[in-house]
């Protein structure tokens, strides 16, 4: 949709009443755009829309031509890029935080994806969520705009620890309380952790709304347990048809049907950590003020190894 420079990702969607809101990370000046379509998506205001922050003269929107401008929603800053991937020193270019307290050897990708959400009563109010890495630490940036996305407020810090451990991955949803008259209310999750002096293991943290963003009530642990970025396995299953062993992948021959958990070079290193954004929170629209949300919990120890699991809760 966008077109300029530089690489886009972490589209995001939220529709509000007949109109589709897209925001989307712009990596060449490290922020947060967005366009609008009014029709429930067959046409977009810009499309595809010019982002001249990310042309040579950032402050120069004539750069644009004839082409309308992406509306700008805020600034946000990938981690800084560490020489080694879980200590095999073959990946350069990645983004990553730390996973573990031995500093950048092992560590996960991470880029400051938006995550909108549109209010459920006032179709002019639209939020957004994402992890931004301007200091020493990933924090959690919440903005809203109250004239359907056309601008933007300044984002402000989200996540209340006031420390320097990582939080990252946000999510948000919205739903109506059970007042009378109802109230928005809005539910935010992110990984955090605020609780390891280390700043590896994690837990889910949530944050609750009932003023269309104005204010926060404290966050509160949403996870029942804290969890370790898993590290890379020091041995792999290979199942084929159901038979698994602990073998050496030196080709697809070797694991035809699990070929990607073998980690081949030729794929990934073979010590890569990988922790995925797979986290959501969405509401319940037979319950009021009823959110459920689900997250990657690595506790879990099989043979040896982190498992990675899927946990889920519901509340209000």
């Amino acid at each position: 949709m966008p077109n300029q420079s530089g690489i886009t990702r972490g589209c995001s969607i939220a529709v509000s009443g007949s109109n589709v809101h897209v925001a989307w990370w712009q990596s060449a000046q490290s922020h947060i755009s967005m366009t609008t379509s009014s029709d429930r998506g067959a046409t977009f205001a810009a499309a595809p829309c010019c982002d001249w922050r990310t042309f040579p003269d950032p402050n120069d929107p004539n750069q644009c031509g004839t082409r309308p401008a992406c509306t700008f929603v805020m600034a946000a800053n990938p981690p800084p890029l560490f020489l080694n991937d879980c200590g095999t020193g073959t990946e350069t270019g990645r983004n990553l935080i730390t996973a573990d307290p031995s500093g950048t050897v092992h560590a996960i990708r991470n880029w400051p994806l938006p995550y909108l959400a549109a209010d459920v009563l006032d179709p002019n109010i639209i939020y957004v969520v994402a992890d931004d890495y301007s200091g020493t630490n990933s924090n959690i940036l919440f903005a809203r705009s109250t004239n359907g996305g056309s601008s933007w407020n300044s984002a402000s810090v989200l996540n209340d620890d006031g420390g320097t451990s990582h939080q990252y991955f946000p999510r948000i949803a919205t739903h109506v309380t059970s007042d009378s008259p109802p109230k928005s209310k809005l539910f935010t999750i992110w990984y955090d952790r605020r609780r390891d002096p280390n700043n590896f293991h994690y837990d889910v943290q949530y944050r609750v709304s009932v003023t269309q963003g104005v204010s926060w009530h404290s966050s509160l642990q949403l996870s029942d347990n804290s969890a370790p970025i898993p590290l890379p396995r020091t041995n792999r299953a290979c199942c084929n048809q159901g038979v698994c062993s602990l073998i050496n992948c030196n080709s697809i021959a070797d694991c035809p049907q699990d070929y990607d958990e073998c980690k081949l070079p030729a794929l990934a290193p073979a010590n890569l950590c990988f922790f995925g954004d797979y986290n959501t929170v969405v509401k319940v629209p037979t319950r009021p003020e009823f959110f459920q949300a689900i997250w990657a919990d690595s506790r879990s120890v099989i043979a040896g190894e982190r498992d990675s699991d899927i946990r889920s809760v519901g509340g209000c």
